[in-house]
């Protein structure tokens, strides 16, 4: 029986992709294994499932041999495929009594190691999906993700640790996260689903490999049992990624939008302009080791970027020059972090649109024809602004969600 060589090139990178769904701890050793196969048109594939979600790829090349399936542990070939050069092969074959033979270049030599393995008919099927190829376009794919940076981590509110894709008004279809605090939305989307649809978080989504893998196309099952909700693919030129819907109701997330009729102020900075905000932001100095608070007041048409310094009684004011300004004056406190991703967010992304802010009913929000992020603003010490809880610090220096 002939054996299936995997070119390192593509392994390496393709088991970081693998190590976001293998579990370092399960109770099921299966789980700790890799399916490789290849099929009888030659085509190498190679799986890896936790139960919850499943991921596969497809080799570059078919290769010559018959049909051939192995389960090999996922840390063994790893340990391997890292002592082999980006040039190098690692062949499999599968050994005696359920182990399985790998071997590898060593100079001149080759080495062979020999790794207990189980038996493949244990192995998860994967799921087929069935149902029509939706394509995901460079915006829409960005909407998911950035949806998905603003989502909760709370297990104790499962249904906000999702982007949500909201197609309940045809017209105004959405692509939303929130994690209570913070809310992400983005529009101008036209796609062919009959129901809404709640992508779960997932590492592997946030993958840069899997995003620059080509463009995407998402699947949604329409073969869901009565009882469960819905499975859904999104698969790139090589990946699939397969999982379920959150069940459940995504709460009501189109009343904390402010609507326009509502705005009080809105400050309108040309493109030009944001590297000397993000600057700015960057050297303010910062007395809140919660919220890493930071301001932004509007002052007789004037914009001043607000920090204070540990044990200060008064914030340190700089002003923002080449901001248009309409409205009342207000003052507003952000977290700075959110603040300054989401700054750099709209600079690499606006292009010659202009950036805007508007403040109405307590709430801090910037938008453009296609994407809005909305935060309530968050309470200082001796500061009379909005009152919302702040995230613990070790929360909030891991905190990727964008404000701005």
């Amino acid at each position: 029986m002939s054996k299936i060589a995997l070119p390192i090139a593509e392994l390496k990178p393709a088991l970081t992709g693998f190590g976001k769904v293998i579990a370092k701890r399960t109770t099921l050793p299966i789980l700790n294994h890799l399916k490789i196969e290849r099929t009888k048109d030659g085509w190498i594939g190679l799986s890896a499932t936790d139960l919850d979600h499943h991921v596969t790829l497809r080799l570059e090349q078919p290769s010559e041999g018959e049909p051939l399936s192995l389960l090999v542990p996922f840390d063994e070939l790893q340990k391997v495929a890292k002592a082999c050069a980006k040039a190098d092969n690692i062949l499999i074959s599968a050994g005696a009594k359920n182990t399985v033979v790998l071997e590898y270049a060593i100079g001149n030599q080759t080495a062979e190691v020999k790794v207990d393995s189980l038996p493949v008919a244990e192995f998860p099927e994967i799921p087929r999906i069935k149902g029509d190829s939706i394509p995901v376009n460079d915006a829409l794919r960005q909407a998911i993700h950035e949806a998905l940076e603003c989502a909760s981590t709370d297990e104790t509110r499962l249904i906000l640790n999702a982007a949500y894709i909201d197609v309940s008004k045809k017209d105004a279809q959405y692509v939303v996260g929130t994690d209570g605090r913070h809310l992400f939305s983005s529009n101008s989307f036209n796609l062919p689903l009959k129901d809404s649809l709640i992508i779960p978080s997932h590492k592997f989504i946030g993958w840069k490999e899997f995003s620059k893998d080509g463009e995407w196309q998402l699947k949604v099952s329409t073969e869901a049992k009565k009882d469960e909700a819905p499975q859904f693919q999104i698969s790139s030129r090589r990946w699939r990624f397969i999982s379920r819907q959150i069940e459940g109701n995504y709460p009501n997330w189109r009343q904390v939008v402010t609507k326009p009729a509502d705005t009080k102020t809105k400050i309108e900075l040309e493109p030009e302009s944001i590297p000397s905000l993000i600057a700015t932001v960057e050297r303010m100095p910062c007395h809140d080791a919660i919220n890493f608070a930071i301001g932004l007041e509007v002052a007789d048409r004037r914009l001043f970027v607000l920090g204070k310094p540990p044990n200060a009684e008064k914030w340190t004011k700089v002003e923002i020059n080449d901001a248009k300004i309409t409205g009342s004056n207000v003052t507003i406190h952000l977290n700075r972090q959110s603040a300054h991703q989401g700054a750099q967010v709209r600079a690499q992304y606006r292009g010659h649109h202009r950036s805007s802010i508007t403040a109405a009913n307590e709430q801090w929000r910037s938008s453009d024809h296609h994407h809005a992020h909305t935060a309530r603003s968050i309470t200082c010490a001796s500061e009379s602004s909005t009152n919302i809880t702040g995230r613990r610090a070790e929360r909030q220096r891991r905190s990727r969600t964008r404000e701005l």
